[in-house]
């Protein structure tokens, strides 16, 4: 496996050379962000209707652009823009699978740890824990499943790539944690360019991941076969 450095120096040479269609779908995505924000506060039917609608076509961007940027790290060319109606459903039916229990058992845990603590302590320390430790919780089940979209994108079902997303991450969770703070400073652009700088960090970051899976994917096919 190719170590980061040469991974984000291949991602920088893709993109370089495919910077037109990852940028498009950033800057209609912020454009889609930025409408949401403008109605956040709008609590009327048209208000919700829009942020509604803004949110499934972020969601449709999305599947887009990672279709893309899997297109570019693969081929180094965007060799088809379209997107089968069964891989959308698919990640539609994926993300509804993994969404919906881990909201319960957030939900769960949260109400039955709030009301045992309120019950033998004053202390806003012990909740404070606790939310750190769900935000943690919610970081890395977030990390094992974050190549199911690929692995859809791949053509593999939803229970399987669910399944692989954890298979190619077991092992790897501490070296895509250190690949995520490796992003830091890049994030500090987009704060520093007033969030201008997205338009490139964010295909960049993307790319770097896709490549990341690639990787991954082949190093444990190779183990496997």
């Amino acid at each position: 496996m190719r170590n980061f450095s040469e991974i984000k120096s291949t991602s920088r040479e893709q993109l370089l050379d495919n910077w037109k269609l990852p940028v498009l779908f950033t800057f209609l995505t912020l454009v889609l962000y930025g409408v949401s924000i403008y109605f956040d506060d709008d609590i009327s039917n048209f208000g919700i209707a829009v942020t509604l609608t803004v949110s499934i076509l972020v969601g449709i961007l999305s599947i887009f652009l990672t279709n893309i940027l899997l297109n570019i790290a693969k081929y180094n060319e965007v060799k088809s823009i379209k997107v089968p109606l069964k891989k959308f459903l698919r990640i539609i039916g994926a993300s509804i699978v993994i969404f919906v229990p881990m909201f319960v058992l957030i939900f769960l845990v949260v109400l039955g740890a709030t009301l045992a603590l309120v019950s033998i302590t004053d202390s806003f320390i012990p909740i404070i824990i606790i939310i750190i430790t769900i935000y943690s919780f919610c970081f890395i089940a977030g990390l094992y499943l974050s190549f199911v979209n690929y692995l859809i994108l791949d053509d593999n079902k939803i229970f399987k790539s669910i399944k692989y997303s954890f298979l190619y991450m077991k092992g790897n969770l501490l070296k895509t944690i250190w690949l995520c703070i490796t992003f830091i400073p890049w994030m500090l652009v987009t704060v520093i360019t007033l969030g201008l700088g997205l338009l490139y960090v964010g295909p960049y970051l993307q790319l770097v991941y896709t490549n990341y899976y690639l990787e991954l994917k082949n190093e444990f096919n190779a183990k496997t076969e």
